[in-house]
């Protein structure tokens, strides 16, 4: 079989009209069909959601979509995005692998955009790892939640959207699965990327939509174990994480963290 051009990772939880919608921008990607595959790695530790899955992954590939489902088990529940993604690059058939979220919207021109890029490295030659560009599009009174999460708009490579190649991946050992929430493990790999000597270009043309789902109030203060997988990230990239996060530690969530 001709392998295609690009496999595309998409990690999910069994959101499924989320998923579905992420599905249905993938068929309608101006690259033809035959030129990329979809591997949706599937985290639902529920049967009935890891079915319903199946169920839609089975409807897209009826209407002509390119795609393979994966489960991604794990003994005490989820194992978490970073584990999927690690599952669904090494089941790639392509040279290159891009990664986005089931909650994104990719443009049509997406894939073709980001192939372009691969060849497009001029003198410096052809890149290694690629960033796409994230649009966060937000109502007239955007709440906390919403501002923060605007912030993907500028956080450069995130795996909403970006490529890296497969060889590259295998010779970083792909992202470090213990990042086991959507935090960090995209900084963690380009971190490795950059220390590896890989060459990451930026494809701005290459663009996805990441609408800011509807959640309930308290959602902010779930979000703050995600200081977790900062303190990960420091401990393995101590010099980068003050050079381009934020010079210490976030040493004032540890003292509230101890005074509560």
């Amino acid at each position: 079989m001709n392998r295609p051009l690009v496999s595309v990772v998409v990690p999910t939880c069994g959101r499924l009209m989320l998923l579905a919608r992420c599905l249905d921008a993938l068929h309608a990607q101006s690259l033809p069909a035959s030129c990329y595959e979809v591997i949706v790695v599937d985290d639902s530790p529920d049967g009935a959601k890891a079915a319903g899955v199946v169920a839609c992954c089975e409807q897209a590939r009826e209407r002509g979509l390119p795609l393979r489902c994966l489960r991604n088990p794990g003994q005490h529940g989820q194992r978490g995005p970073a584990a999927a993604r690690n599952l669904g690059w090494r089941a790639a058939r392509a040279a290159w692998v891009g990664f986005t979220d089931d909650d994104t919207i990719a443009q049509p021109d997406w894939l073709e955009r980001a192939c372009a890029a691969f060849t497009s490295g001029g003198d410096e030659g052809a890149p290694d790892a690629l960033r796409g560009r994230v649009q966060v599009p937000l109502q007239a009174r955007p709440t906390d939640y919403e501002r923060d999460a605007a912030r993907l708009q500028d956080a450069g490579f995130v795996t909403a959207n970006c490529f890296c190649r497969r060889a590259m991946l295998l010779r970083v050992g792909g992202f470090d699965e213990r990042f086991r929430a959507a935090w960090r493990e995209d900084t963690d790999l380009y971190f490795r990327l950059c220390d590896a000597g890989a060459r990451v270009a930026c494809a701005d043309d290459a663009v996805v939509l990441h609408p800011v789902r509807p959640v309930g109030w308290s959602v902010s203060l779930a979000q703050q174990r995600k200081i977790l997988f900062d303190a990960l990230l420091y401990k393995k990239h101590r010099q980068r994480y003050r050079q381009q996060i934020r010079h210490a530690p976030r040493w004032d969530y540890y003292l509230n963290a101890l005074a509560l």
